[in-house]
């Protein structure tokens, strides 16, 4: 049986829509979602440090953190991310506040395995990004990804994005990418659809 939030239901609020994709607000009711999605070993493969995400886990530490987001204001934060066509749960994306400072804003993102290859992972970073720049006035944003995970790092490339630098995160390498408005403007990036 599939866990709830597995498709998309009229009773999600949605944020924004792409061509192929429809970002919504994660609700308590997306816990078994998102640790049926963490539990495949590829999808979590380059997270460190590597903790088990635990039915527990998710409902005492990520689902209030995911779901303060939206206290804060509806336009940062993680939404799940759908097919248009049918309404699939094909992972999530994420634009919050960097941990380290400037405290930029940060593009995150993870897929189910069966979405990879899709080309939604550079939908999703156009969405959210452009949505960014066109809509909250950001003057950058940033993302980073493990070296070894040439993948992520090739969305951000993309995107348009520039690698930065690398530095150590707990010990592991790390590429840091970033793009300025203006250069998201200057190349035409197509902006995000409001929902």
């Amino acid at each position: 049986m599939a866990p709830r939030g597995s498709h998309l239901c009229p009773d999600h609020v949605v944020h924004l829509r792409s061509e192929r994709l429809v970002l919504r607000r994660f609700t308590a009711d997306d816990d078994e979602l998102l640790v049926d999605l963490d539990a495949d070993p590829e999808v979590t493969r380059y997270l460190r440090p590597h903790v088990a995400t635990t039915l527990e886990r998710m409902r005492g530490e990520i689902m209030p953190r995911v779901l303060g987001y939206y206290e804060r204001g509806t336009d940062i934060g993680a939404w799940a991310a759908h097919e248009n066509n049918g309404g699939a749960f094909v992972g999530w994306v994420m634009l919050r506040p960097d941990h380290a400072p400037p405290h930029d804003p940060e593009l995150g993102y993870r897929l189910r395995r069966d979405a990879w290859g899709k080309g939604y992972g550079t939908e999703l970073g156009r969405l959210v990004v452009g949505h960014g720049f066109d809509r909250l006035g950001y003057a950058r944003i940033m993302a980073r990804a493990e070296t070894e995970n040439i993948g992520s790092w090739r969305i951000m490339e993309k995107l348009g994005m520039t690698r930065e630098r690398q530095v150590l995160e707990e010990g592991i390498p790390v590429f840091e990418y970033g793009i300025d408005r203006a250069t998201w403007q200057a190349q035409g990036a197509i902006s995000a659809i409001g929902a």
